[in-house]
């Protein structure tokens, strides 16, 4: 009899913590302009800010599915870079995950992003999948 409450007592605790660790995405919180600030481990983290800065690069999610990519203007990494608005679309494929079509100097870009963590100042995310 101990032994049933016990594993009745466990199954309800490991139960309460996967419903309270699954929080679901503010998709609102998504729509703004993000500035790249680091790359770590394969993921990047933005920053939102009311404008792109001039040395970065940077995304807008608007809310109509437009996506805005402020990236590298050529295939040379080496400062000073030359950055370039392209436009494109983008959609939710998940609550976490994103499709991203766009213009990048080599031609056109298909990137699904997994959503690590989103607030209304911070933005990590990881490229699934990323075609140029």
């Amino acid at each position: 009899m101990k032994q049933s409450i016990f594993y009745i007592f466990f199954a309800a605790t490991l139960l309460l913590c996967f419903l309270t660790s699954c929080k679901k995405i503010n998709h609102e919180d998504l729509n703004q302009v993000w500035v790249e600030h680091s790359y770590e481990n394969r993921i990047v983290t933005y920053k939102s800010q009311p404008n792109f800065e001039k040395n970065k690069g940077g995304t807008i999610f608007k809310k109509n599915g437009v996506f805005i990519s402020k990236q590298n203007a050529s295939d040379c990494g080496t400062p000073p870079i030359h950055y370039t608005i392209e436009t494109g679309r983008w959609k939710f494929i998940s609550d976490s995950t994103v499709d991203v079509k766009h213009k990048y100097w080599g031609g056109d870009a298909h990137s699904v992003i997994k959503i690590i963590k989103l607030t209304p100042d911070e933005l990590k995310i990881k490229f699934i999948v990323s075609e140029r």
